[in-house]
């Protein structure tokens, strides 16, 4: 993470930084995998959004989401409802009350191409405003960070995250979609 901010530092400011002076020096005990990485529109790999699909595509018992804006290819909706339709149950989070109508209104129109597909879950957030990005899938591997389920995440912006696979926090982030879902209205 270190690293991501000084590369957008140096980018920003023309400065070229010593990654040297900022190595960790504690010693940490190892706890599954946990790899920071990063997306910019300036690479044209689309790493969020093909980890995603990859992440989506590998599950086999459940998949959970949460995200402010559900805004989304045809790639992204056909393998959701794939994976849903082979059994996997698909879990959606979204705010109930919106920070922005127009985005509000362009991700009920994608969810509705989701609402009656068997095994297909979808939440609004009671509470208000849901603003965490996250992916967990078979209680085996996470996505946390910046990246929303929409166009301009997957293709236009500069994004930080965490890919989390078997570590001990999962048990956190499990947690927390238990927290959302129960505080949420299940969506028909």
């Amino acid at each position: 993470l270190t690293i991501s901010f000084l590369q957008t530092w140096d980018s920003y400011t023309g400065e070229v930084s010593n990654i040297k002076k900022y190595k960790p020096t504690n010693k940490m005990k190892s706890d599954g995998y946990v790899i920071p990485f990063t997306d910019s529109p300036f690479n044209k790999k689309l790493i969020s959004k093909h980890l995603y699909l990859q992440m989506i595509s590998a599950a086999k018992k459940e998949i959970y989401i949460a995200t402010p804006y559900f805004i989304v290819d045809n790639d992204m909706i056909n393998i959701i409802k794939t994976q849903a339709t082979s059994g996997v149950k698909v879990h959606i989070a979204v705010p109930g009350i919106p920070d922005k109508r127009f985005a509000y209104n362009v991700t009920k129109y994608y969810l509705k191409q989701l609402v009656n597909t068997p095994n297909i879950f979808i939440y609004s957030y009671t509470p208000g405003f849901l603003h965490s990005k996250m992916l967990y899938i078979d209680d085996e591997v996470a996505s946390i960070g910046t990246v929303n389920f929409d166009f301009r995440s997957f293709y236009l912006h500069f994004e930080n995250s965490v890919w989390i696979y078997n570590s001990s926090v999962l048990k956190e982030v499990k947690s927390f979609f238990s927290d959302t879902l129960d505080k949420s209205k299940l969506l028909t």
